[in-house]
């Protein structure tokens, strides 16, 4: 009986543990303030259709053509641009490869095998064999959905990275 009852509270306490792998992401609330507390001094003289100035792409500011050919050359050669641009290569594919836990894995073989038992036989039995597995870990607990979450993160902040080594390579 006592066997039965130590059984019993294990399985309840790995049941526990075993619970969900992290809680669902949720945006903290924000208070915003619905304006600023004035106004800029050219914030009044500023035409209504105008186009914001940090919306605005960097070829489009720079008017020089001498600076814009340095820009694109400082782009295309600088190194930091390029360890940015492979890092978000790297976590592509993490997120591809992690990704790929949730879904089944299909494994085959095949092999011909010839072999002769005794000589009485004029012919010698060719033996065939094939199989076939199917692999699939049900994600119960949700660790490979959290994972894949995780991993697609990691990509959006490697984006940025770049971006933010694109706009200081800029500025």
């Amino acid at each position: 009986m006592t066997n039965v009852r130590t059984f019993t509270v294990i399985v309840l306490l790995l049941a526990l543990c075993g619970c969900k792998v992290g809680p669902n992401y949720q945006r903290p609330s924000l208070t915003v303030p619905d304006q600023y507390r004035g106004l800029a001094p050219d914030a009044s003289t500023q035409q209504a259709g105008a186009e914001d100035f940090a919306l605005m792409k960097w070829d489009t500011v720079f008017q020089d053509d001498t600076l814009r050919g340095l820009i694109k050359d400082a782009l295309a050669n600088n190194y930091d641009m390029r360890i940015a641009a492979t890092r978000i290569l790297q976590a592509s594919a993490n997120l591809g490869i992690t990704r790929a836990n949730q879904f089944p894995t299909l494994g085959g073989s095949f092999s011909i095998a010839n072999q002769q038992s005794t000589p009485l036989f004029t012919g010698a039995p060719t033996i065939d064999t094939a199989g076939l597995q199917l692999n699939y870990i049900v994600d119960f607990w949700g660790q490979y959905r959290r994972a894949t979450e995780a991993a697609r993160a990691t990509l959006l902040a490697t984006v940025y990275g770049k971006d933010v080594v694109q706009t200081t390579l800029i500025r």
